[in-house]
């Protein structure tokens, strides 16, 4: 288990979000408010809901880079692939300030010269093991100092490999948190 991190959140009001609970969006809220992000890339930006709610409420992103799989990609983990998204990033599509980027095999399609240096990941893609580890890999090369890693599905109800290799990484010192009564997981780098 992850030490336990209390978060102050407030309600996140409207929220459609079919993947992130209500506790997990705020949570991701709290975070975000915390550093005042300008610029965020989502691994695993499925529809978009969550991408949205960011937009909405954390003021000043100027940048916010979704990563995802084309539609019909068959991800390792059975379980997940209904949730690969017909129309990846729909919810946020018009926005200006979203940059979409579809990959036969996601963020292993992306070099990190191409995102550049952000405030924020938000990790909530391929969910095997080997995924996780190259994701948290890559956002580590990415993330500036003073910015957060965000993990979505760590919990002990899920079928995903998040748990297991986070806490190999926290075994090895990295300093990652639980947002308590989530599927959150983060840490603030640097």
């Amino acid at each position: 288990m992850l030490p336990i991190a209390e978060l102050k959140t407030e309600p996140a009001l409207g929220l459609r979000n079919c993947m992130m609970t209500r506790a997990d969006t705020e949570a991701v809220l709290a975070l975000l408010s915390e550093i005042r992000p300008k610029r965020i890339v989502e691994f695993g930006i499925n529809y978009g809901f969550t991408a949205r709610e960011i937009l909405e409420r954390i003021p000043g992103i100027e940048e916010y880079i979704g990563i995802d799989v084309p539609p019909g990609t068959k991800l390792p983990m059975r379980f997940q692939w209904p949730e690969v998204p017909l129309f990846p990033g729909r919810e946020v599509q018009g926005d200006k300030r979203v940059k979409l980027l579809i990959r036969p095999n996601g963020t292993r399609d992306v070099k990190a010269e191409e995102l550049g240096s952000v405030d924020v990941v938000i990790i909530d893609g391929d969910h095997s093991a080997d995924a996780v580890s190259y994701d948290t890999a890559l956002a580590s090369e990415i993330v500036r100092s003073g910015g957060l890693i965000i993990w979505h599905d760590y919990s002990a109800t899920t079928n995903t490999d998040v748990p297991q290799v986070l806490h190999r990484f926290n075994d090895n010192g990295s300093p990652i948190f639980w947002a308590a009564g989530t599927a959150v997981a983060f840490e603030r780098v640097g």
